[in-house]
C-alpha cells in the first residue's frame, strides 16, 4: 500500500516590537561581511532564538533588516545576542546611519516573518553563504 506523507509548515507572522540600545560588539560579523548593530537595555523580549525579516527605526528614519537573536553556535557562544544587519549597509556607513561607537542609539525593531532557527555550521564559508541566503530571502519577503 502506497502512504502519501504531508508536510506543514508554519510561518511566524506575528510581529514583535521592541527597543535596543546600539553597543559595540565582537566585530565579527564585520569580518563575514555583515556588519550588525549589536542591541542591549532591550525592553522585554520574549522571542524565539532564530533569524527574523525585520524593519528598524533609527532616528525615526526605517531600514529594511535581518534580525539575529540566540547564540552563536557556530563560534560555540554560551551568551544569547540579538543583532540587526541593516540590509545595504556598508561597513563605512556607521556614521551615516548616526550608529558611532560614542554614541548609544536607540533602535526600534519590529519583526516581520520568522525565517528560520539558528544553527551550527561547519565552516565560515558555509555560514557566509547562508548569511546570504537569508539577506536574499528577508529583501523578497520585505518588498511584498
Amino acid at each position: 500500500m502506497y502512504s502519501h506523507t504531508r508536510y506543514i509548515f508554519i510561518v511566524y507572522y506575528i510581529t514583535m516590537k521592541f527597543t535596543g540600545t546600539h553597543v559595540i560588539g565582537r566585530g565579527r560579523a564585520r569580518t563575514l561581511g555583515f556588519p550588525t548593530i549589536n542591541l542591549h537595555d532591550i525592553n522585554t523580549l520574549t522571542i524565539e532564538d532564530g533569524i527574523y525579516a525585520a524593519r528598524a527605526t533609527i532616528h525615526n528614519v526605517q531600514y529594511k533588516a535581518v534580525l539575529f537573536v540566540g547564540e552563536s553556535l557556530t563560534f560555540h557562544d554560551k551568551e544569547k545576542s540579538v543583532e540587526l544587519f541593516l540590509i545595504g549597509l556598508k561597513i563605512g556607513d556607521v556614521k551615516k546611519y548616526r550608529l558611532d561607537p560614542l554614541v548609544t542609539s536607540k533602535i526600534t525593531v519590529e519583526t516581520v516573518q520568522y525565517i528560520r532557527p539558528v544553527i551550527k555550521f561547519a565552516n565560515r564559508k558555509e555560514l557566509i553563504a547562508h548569511i546570504e541566503k537569508d539577506v536574499k530571502d528577508v529583501v523578497v519577503i520585505l518588498s511584498a
